[in-house]
């Protein structure tokens, strides 16, 4: 293998870099991406490996063409659409897999370098953590590499003298994310405000729910909701928050009684038999895990 890689011309390890690149942006999805998916980017990330180290030909169009429409067909079949964060994200996974073994021209490989950008960066639709920030910086370091190695002419600079290079773009670049990290106003909900599954993996409020329909649904550890007391607290064992009764089924999904007609809806429990304490507490509550508006 070491005997190998050293008789490797310079496009051909350029070319390993770049794969290795887009291997560590693509390798937080497979996580959540469908097993088929991420099987797939594997093949074609390790087809094109081959075919770099021996020196073939790639693929001809008309046999990427019907694969690639047929991981489309597979994609909407999985998710129903095309849009949304995970179909989106599917795509784009399967698109920078696939350009990579179309990858011919200069052009070409800015394509799937901006395309790895994209793909590190719709890692953070799922993790927001530190662990996941540690391999952004990893992995940036990797594309930016790639990148500067295809950007040399005749002349390639040392090892070193590239990872110094790299080392400083990346502390170049550290003011402007912090005040970005400090500054950014933290908009609550999805900032593209994607559509569907915007909400998919976490628990709102809301006035309605078809059982069918949650099939991705999880819990989430977020802060659920804020109260600030007006005079004494409760004790703990006091404290009970009742918010919406969906009692309504229409056979399809469940929504919410109207306040003024849960006192004649017959049902095995009372709607009306809530008891009062002794003591009122006046107190204010604020949430912003509400799916949408109700009164």
């Amino acid at each position: 293998m070491k005997r190998l890689l050293q008789n490797l011309h310079r496009e051909q390890s350029d070319t390993l870099l770049l794969l290795l690149a887009a291997f560590a942006a693509l390798l937080p999805h497979t996580l959540h991406l469908p097993w088929w998916i991420s099987l797939a980017i594997a093949v074609t990330l390790g087809w094109r490996a081959l075919l770099t180290c021996a020196g073939w030909r790639l693929p001809p169009i008309w046999l990427l063409l019907p694969v690639a429409l047929a991981a489309m067909a597979g994609v909407h079949a999985q998710f129903h659409t095309w849009l949304g964060r995970d179909a989106g994200v599917a795509m784009l996974t399967l698109l920078l897999g696939f350009k990579m073994l179309e990858m011919r021209a200069r052009r070409d490989v800015m394509v799937v370098i901006f395309l790895c950008y994209f793909v590190l960066l719709s890692n953070y639709f799922y993790s927001q953590s530190m662990l996941m920030a540690l391999h952004s910086i990893l992995a940036l370091a990797l594309m930016l590499s790639a990148q500067l190695s295809f950007q040399y002419g005749a002349y390639q600079p040392p090892l070193r003298q590239r990872v110094a290079l790299i080392g400083r773009l990346l502390l170049y670049g550290a003011p402007l994310a912090l005040l970005l990290f400090l500054g950014f106003p933290r908009i609550s909900g999805p900032l593209w405000g994607l559509p569907g599954d915007a909400h998919t993996g976490s628990s709102c409020l809301s006035d309605s729910m078809a059982p069918g329909s949650i099939s991705a649904l999880a819990r989430s550890d977020a802060l659920a909701f804020r109260v600030q007391f007006q005079g004494p607290h409760p004790s703990p064992s006091q404290l009970y928050w009742r918010t919406i009764v969906l009692g309504d089924y229409d056979g399809r999904s469940w929504t919410r009684v109207p306040p003024a007609a849960a006192c004649t809806v017959p049902t095995s429990i009372s709607a009306c038999a809530i008891r009062r304490s002794s003591t009122n507490s006046r107190w204010k509550c604020s949430s912003s895990h509400i799916c949408r508006r109700w009164n």
